[in-house]
Parts: C-alpha cells; structure tokens; sequence
C-alpha cells in the first residue's frame, strides 16, 4: 500500500493512524514524504503497490470539453499541485495497482472526487471516493485476509452507515458524505494471495548522500522536514529569504535539512560552493577565499571573472577579497553553504573578524545569491536580523516521522507485520529518543538486528561486531571528515584491502556511509568508539591520522581526500594535537603558517599560533620550559603585516624574552625603519645579521642585506643601497635561489632607474627577465618586459620598447590577467603617441579604456581618457580634446584623486583658448557628466576618433 497525504495540518495524524492499523498485518506500507506528483511516479515504479491511498483536496475547474477534475498534490513550495485523472492514471500505469482511494478533503458533496474517481475506474479494478475521515482499521485487516478490496471497503460503509442510521453519529447531512462510493467496471479480485510467496523487498530509503566535498549531511531515509521545506525553500527561491540560518541542538538533522535545500536550490540553476566546519577546522575566511577562489575561476559562465581571480590575489587585503567575493555573490547565482558554523563560546559571536564582518554583510543582501548556514545558535554579530535574512530553529522529530523512518528497513518493517514488534513498543522507543534523534539510523539498524526492549541501540550495534572488527572501527572514529580505505586503514593499523571487506558490514549496521568515493563513521557514533579506546590507544591513532593526512597533502594529492591542501594539513594539524605530540603540530602549523604569510591570511595564522604558544605554556608548566621563540615570531610577523605595529613589537620582545634571535630582531628593524627610527633599525638589523652569520644562514643574510639597503635608500644614499643589494644578489644566485635573485635584481634596476643609470639598470632588468623564463614564471614575465620597455622609451628605443610590449601583451592575454593587458595596451598608447601614429595611440588607448572600464580601474580609465583628450587636441580637435580630458577629471573627482589638480587646470586652458563663458563651460561639464551616465564617455570617444566633423 502506498499512502500520500496533502493535508498541511493533519498529514501526520493520518500516518499515525495508518501505522497503527497496519501492526502485526502482512501489509507493505509506504507513507510518503512530499506528497508530490513526482514522488507518486517513483514510487509507483519502486514499490509496485496493489493499493493507493492519496488524501487531499480535489477541486472542479473550467476546461475545453467542460468541467474537469483535478487532484491537489504538493508541489516544492508546497503550493497545490493540481492534476487530472488523465495524469494521474498514465502514473499508475504499469505499477500493478488494484484500487486507488482518493479520500481527505472536506465534508459534504464533492463532485471532483467522484468524477475522478469514474475516470479512473476505466484503467484500474477499483475507485474509491472518500471524503471525510480515513478510518483504516476496519478496511486494512479484511485485505490482509484476502477480502476484495470493495468488498472490505462496502463492509466498512455498512457499518458506518448503520451507525449513522442508527443515531451514532452526530451530523447525519455531513455523515452520510463522507460515506465511501465505489467506481468499478469489472468484477476486482483480492489484493492478498496467501499462496504466493513474497518477494525480496528493498528498504524504500530516500537517501540524501553529503554534498561534493562534504562528510555531514548525509541521511538514509530523510524525514519529518515535509514543514520546513515548504516554508524554507520557496522563500530562498523568490529571494524572500537570502540568508537562512538554520538553528538546533545537536543530532537534529541541521546538515541534512540544509543539505536537502542547497540540492534543490542546485537543480534551480544555482553554483553551490560547500564548505564544512571540524572540530580541527573550523570555518573561516581563509578557507572560504581559497575553497570560494578555486571553485569560481573554474566556472564556465560568471560575471566579473576578474573579481573571482582576485579572491587568490595575495597583494590584496583579506578584507578586500572578501569584499570582491560579496561583489561576486550579489552579480551570480551562488549558494554559500557553511556547515556548523563554529561560535565564541560566552559571546556567541564568529571568531575570526574577517568571517564577521562578511556574516554581517550576507545578511543585509545577496540580491541574487543566497547563504545557508548551520549551527547551534544564530551568530550574536547580528543582534537582530534584516528582513532578508532568516533564523530557523528545528523542532523535535515527530512521532510520525521516528515510525516512518525506522520502519523503512525490510527486517525492522517484517518484525512489524508478524507482530514481534508493536507500535507501543515503537512509541515507547520514540519518548526515549525524540530529543535527541541523532542516532536514528543506529536505532533503526538495531531495531532490526533485534534490539531487545530497554536496550541501548548503539551498544547492541557494536557487541554484534567482532573484537577486531570493533577496534578497527574505533580507531578509524578519529577522522572527523570523510576518508579513503587507504586513509582508514592508516589509522586502524589495518590494510586497505581488509577495509574494503568491512565497510559493507558497518555500513548496513549504520556505523559508516559513503561520501562520495570516500566513507565516513556516522557523526553520531564517533564519540562513543572514541571513548571506548584507552588513552594511549586514542593518541596514537591520532597521530597516525595526521601523518596520514600530512603525507597526503605534500604528495600532492588531498585532492583524492576531496580536501584542499590547506585543509589537510589543517585536519593533521588537529591529529596531532589530539595526539598529544606538540612538536609535530607546531611543526605542521609552521608549514601551514608560511602559506598563510603568502596568501595574506594574517588572522588565521595568529589564530593557529596562539593556539600552540598556549599549549606551549601549558606544557611548559608541567615540563619546566616555555613556548618556543618562532611561534612567537610567526604572531609578530602577522600582526606587523597587519600594520598593528604595537602588537607586533610585543610579540617579537616576548621572543626575545625567551631566546635572542635573528628573527626577533629582523622584524623589530623592519618596524623601526617603517617608523623612521633608523639608528635603531640598523642597530637591530645587524644583531639579526650576526646572528645569521654565526649560523651560515645565508638566506637569512641576504634579507638583512635588503633591509640595510632600504635604510641606505631613506637616508638618500643610492650607491650604499645598491651595494648592499649586488651582495645580497650573490648569495642568493649562489644559493640557486632565482625568485629572490629576480627580486633583488629589479630592486636594484629601480635604484639605478631613479638616478637615471639607464645603462646600468638594463643589465639587471635582462638578467632579471633571464631568470623568470627559466622559472616558468609568465606572470612575472610580462611585468618585466613591461618595465625594460619603460626604460627603453625613456631612452628613445621606441620599436625596442613597442616590442617588449607587445610580448607582455600576448602574455597577459594568455594568463587572462586584465590588469596587465591594460597596462601594456595604455604602454603602447605612450609609445605610439610619441612616435607621432596617432591612429595607432588611439586604437589602443581606445582599448585599454574599455579594459580599465570592465575593471572598474577608475584611475586607469581617467588616464586613458585624458591622453584620448590630448591626441585629440594634437590632431587639432579641440573641442572634443577638452572633452575627454574633462571627463577624466569627472572619473578622478569621483574617488576623490589628487590628480585631478594636475588635469584641471589643463581643462581651464583648453577652454579659456576655446573663448568658452561660463555658461558655455558649465553646459561643457553638464554634457560630459551625461555622456558619462549614459555610456561612460565611449559614444563621445566614437565620435572624437570615427567622425570627420568637430566640435567647437
């Protein structure tokens, strides 16, 4: 029997009502979840049910051969769903159906129902109109004895009808209606054959598998959400709703309510960009730039592509890619799906201030994206949230839901229909549970190896395992996030090949399921295996998990582990600080601290190190020494970057505190020379250098080189600078360091560039350029051909400087880098432009203005159309030079640029030579300031360089 119920208020009564009348009868039930028209046509096929049961409304409306009756199912929103008998008799085609029951709805006369139900009695035995009331009980045990289906059904009319009749029943109009009419052309045969022997059954589990890249959200058998998805969805669908939030206790089914909402928000057009919280990871601005970053440059179709390359962009602020990836998500179809949220215990707001001040951001608006987020409470960032952002907290699972979910399984559903397990029994259960329905799965899967009343499901579960089985499973419990046999088996101590053989048992037991290629212990289970190992036990699998993970990320392949590097080494991280082994997690976090460094991840690296320096103290209470010198330094280094000069100056001294070393006193001279103070930046500068020297830390060295040459540069002693730079040059060629090589060679280049060495800055531009082919470093590449083509034109080598620009160009191009193709297309510009081809400056300083204007480089387009205005006026078009020079001075003034002092009073002289009044040069500016508004100056553009005409 298959049964779907549209009523939005009574839907779970009428389940209860069902399961009870069916316990300890040879009935197959199937109660839907959606109550969908889809759902009806899946089912149909995989269950192939003798008997349909569908309650609901069904209403009468106009149509081309008169009025036509239609039933109402639910569609996603849970808006009716109205379809004809038509359709719903080709659902039922081929499904073996006998009968179809259309009952619910409202009392009284209902001509819908009764006309579906004569259509559909054409196709199958039996239509039942039923319009009040399903009372099962006196119907479901006549078919399991074999009854036909009208006959069982007639006696239970006559029995209401008796008692109708006979005064029983209050309302006899309303009554008498809700009384069941029949539809059948040929004589029906019973549903039940005794003699046949049962088919094999598959558990009818509506499996909801975590999203790519993620460990929770998985569900076998999502329920009891028919509710929340029905107010939830359609309002993120229509924009309603941006941000949802989504609230609970833990265990219940947070991740997988919000897993069910990005899938179908996925199917309606939707890039979801998943992100999971772990107890060693939790979420933060880091990881959604690097995750965010990585998955939008890959996508084929997104507007402000550039915006998502920049999300990498370490020469940006965090801040700032954070404000590029709101950019993003405003002009995209996104979904950020953040997954347990983690939250300051006390304040109940997000740790990391960069993820905060984002939080705080999504929550005003996405406009065409959306968030959902998991966990325990709504951020307190936000006091009170706008009206576009939702907080949803979920309910108790219902009672409905417990007995649906649990009798899906084929063995738990049989020991209900011979009677070894009642509804009572169930309910029982539901009360112990219903507060917690985290282990659900376990409960069923108990349920049906037997679990005796009283017992505990997850302990039944496990003594059914073997010892070996068991503690293999006990030790894989360490991983918080989805592994491969490969990384289970590392930490079971196990082989892979003996993993593989085991997951089928566990995963029928509801111990582990699948992630993908990946399989994860259920998150409910974890703690409880955990804790059944000893302490060293527990350890050493920690550690051997971090190993594993570690080795996984520098090989180059976490991504087999659906992880980013940064994330893997971040999970071995918290391995091994669960192990107990502080020297190799502050060894993995110093690893994790200098990518960080690079990629501008500042608040994250303290965040880490501060972590591990408390630890450090704690340890060094116990042992009798303290926190190490470089984890100090590496939160010096952070807070310098972050310009928070006075915590920087702090740590560094607590290093020093503990050990005096070069790098203590290196970072103290870099914020002494930023603040001037240069007598005390070359003292401690060169503390740093003999500290180098007496290691033969070369490396070392030469950054204390670089460091000195700045101070000689500031103190306006170019020739002392660049001597300190050639020997740094030298030790790093001699090192075979070509990156910093380059580096020191440009640094060296500007020097002589500035006192105007030409000669001798080209050198070390070309052995600079040598060196970045040889790195495969195209990037770099083009930065450097566009730097010797400005010391080529400074020189007159023009066709030399065009050369080197049209070689960056190409490059730019090729890497997609907008930024570059602009600079090199306005380079070219000043070079033709000098050369005297006009038409040639104009081309492409003509398409480096549409470069900068994609860009949104306001300075880069105001000077585009400024040296557009002087070619103009160069080729005796004054009026329309006066124009574009105008109107860079308009693009200036609206970022508030000092430059526009220097284009303003060219404008003053163009116009005063022009004879212009000043109505004349008010209605001038007016004009310009429209032309900008309607198509940012290139119709004036057009004109200027395509029109034979001029403008006065």
């Amino acid at each position: 029997m298959l049964f779907l119920s549209t009523d939005p208020q009574h839907f779970e009564e009428e389940d209860l009502s069902l399961l009870r009348a069916v316990q300890g009868l040879d009935i197959r039930l199937q109660i839907g979840e959606t109550a969908s028209f889809e759902e009806l046509k899946e089912s149909i096929k995989s269950l192939q049910p003798h008997l349909v049961y569908l309650s609901g409304e069904a209403n009468l409306s106009a149509g081309a051969s008169g009025r036509e009756a239609g039933f109402a199912f639910m569609d996603p929103a849970g808006k009716p769903d109205m379809r004809s008998a038509e359709e719903i008799a080709r659902a039922l085609e081929g499904g073996g159906v006998e009968c179809i029951i259309l009952g619910g709805g409202r009392r009284g006369p209902d001509p819908a129902r009764d006309l579906l139900c004569q259509r559909l009695a054409e196709d199958l035995s039996v239509a039942v109109a039923w319009n009040g009331s399903f009372a099962p009980q006196g119907i479901i045990s006549p078919l399991s004895q074999g009854l036909a289906v009208h006959e069982a059904i007639w006696g239970r009319g006559r029995e209401m009808l008796k008692k109708i009749l006979g005064g029983d029943e209050d309302g006899k109009e309303g009554a008498i209606q809700a009384y069941p009419f029949i539809y059948l052309v040929r004589e029906p045969r019973g549903l039940f054959d005794p003699h046949k022997e049962r088919e094999e059954e598959e558990a009818g589990y509506q499996m909801l598998p975590p999203m790519p890249g993620m460990t929770e959200g998985h569900a076998g058998g999502f329920v009891n959400r028919r509710r929340d998805l029905h107010r939830l969805y359609p309002d993120l669908r229509q924009g309603i709703s941006n941000t949802l939030i989504i609230t609970g206790e833990p265990g219940r089914g947070k991740s997988a309510l919000a897993n069910r909402l990005a899938r179908m928000l996925a199917a309606s057009g939707y890039l979801v960009i998943p992100l999971g919280g772990s107890i060693h990871n939790p979420i933060t601005s880091a990881r959604i730039l690097e995750a965010a970053g990585r998955q939008l440059a890959a996508a084929s179709e997104l507007q402000g592509r550039e915006r998502a390359n920049g999300l990498l962009d370490s020469a940006l602020s965090a801040g700032e890619r954070l404000a590029a990836l709101m950019e993003l998500l405003r002009s995209n179809r996104i979904l950020m799906l953040w997954d347990d949220l983690g939250l300051e215990e006390g304040t109940g707001m997000i740790s990391d201030p960069h993820l905060g001040e984002l939080f705080q951001q999504m929550v005003k608006g996405l406009r065409s994206s959306r968030a959902i987020i998991t966990c325990s409470e709504a951020p307190a960032d936000v006091p009170i949230l706008p009206r576009l952002a939702r907080s949803w907290r979920l309910d108790m699972l219902s009672q409905a839901a417990f007995l649906r979910f649990v009798l899906q399984d084929r063995a738990t559903g049989e020991r209900y229909r011979n009677g070894e397990l009642s509804f009572d029994a169930l309910a029982d259960l539901y009360a112990q549970y219903k507060r917690d329905p985290s282990g659900l799965e376990q409960i069923r899967s108990a349920l049906a190896e037997g679990l005796p009343s009283g017992g505990d499901p997850l302990s039944w579960l496990l003594e059914s395992l073997s010892p070996e089985s068991l503690l293999t499973l006990q030790r894989m419990a360490v991983y918080d996030v989805a592994m491969s046999a490969e990384g289970l088996a590392a930490a079971a101590m196990s082989s892979p090949e003996r993993i593989i053989e085991s997951l089928p048992l566990w995963e029928g037991l509801s111990l582990c399921h699948k992630a993908g290629e990946l399989w994860a212990v259920h998150s409910s289970a974890r703690a409880a295996l955990r804790e059944g190992l000893s302490l060293e036990e527990r350890r050493d699998a920690h550690k051997r998990a971090g190993a594993f993970l570690e080795e996984m990320a520098e090989a180059g392949r976490s991504q087999d582990l659906s992880l980013l590097r940064l994330d893997a080494l971040l999970e071995a991280r918290g391995h091994y600080l669960e192990g107990g082994d502080l020297a190799e997690a502050r060894r993995v976090t110093f690893r994790i601290s200098s990518y960080l460094d690079r990629r501008g991840y500042h608040s994250e690296l303290i965040r880490l190190n501060r972590e591990i320096a408390e630890r450090e103290e704690e340890e060094g209470k116990e042992q009798g020494d303290g926190p190490e010198p470089d984890t100090m330094n590496w939160i010096a280094q952070a807070y310098s970057n972050q310009m928070d000069l006075e915590n920087a100056v702090r740590w560094y001294r607590r290093a020093l505190d503990i050990a005096p070393n070069a790098i203590s006193y290196q970072g103290l001279g870099m914020i002494n020379l930023s603040q001037g103070e240069y007598d005390q930046a070359e003292e401690n500068l060169h503390k740093a250098e003999q500290f180098y020297l007496s290691r033969n830390d070369r490396q070392g060295r030469a950054a204390v080189l670089q460091a000195l040459a700045s101070i000689d540069m500031a103190q306006k002693s170019g020739s002392a600078a660049k001597e300190k730079l050639e020997r740094a040059a030298r030790i790093l060629e001699e090192l075979g360091d070509k990156m910093g090589e380059a580096a020191v060679l440009q640094k060296m280049a500007g020097i002589d560039m500035m006192r105007r060495h030409f000669d001798s800055a080209r050198p070390s531009l070309a052995r600079s350029l040598q060196l970045a082919r040889e790195m495969g470093d195209r990037s770099g590449e083009a930065v450097l051909l566009f730097n010797l083509a400005d010391l080529d034109r400074e020189t007159g080598e023009l066709a030399r400087a065009a050369g080197e620009l049209d070689q960056a160009l190409a490059i730019t191009r090729e890497l997609g880098d907008s930024k570059g193709t602009a600079a090199s297309l306005h380079g070219l510009g000043m070079i033709f432009s000098q050369a005297g081809e006009k038409e040639k400056a104009a081309e492409h300083f003509r398409e480096a203005l549409s470069t900068y204007q994609e860009l949104e480089d306001k300075p880069g387009e105001a000077g585009a159309l400024f040296q557009l205005g002087a070619l103009a006026v160069q080729m005796d078009r004054i009026g329309e030079g006066l124009r574009l020079m105008a109107l860079s001075a308009v693009v200036l003034r609206s970022i508030n640029s000092d430059e526009v002092k220097s284009i303003e009073p060219v404008v003053e002289r163009l116009a005063s030579q022009l004879n212009y009044s000043q109505d004349q040069f008010v209605a001038m500016l007016q004009e310009v300031m429209h032309s900008y508004v309607k198509d940012r100056g290139m119709g004036l553009v057009k004109r200027t360089f395509e029109d034979k005409g001029s403008i006065k």
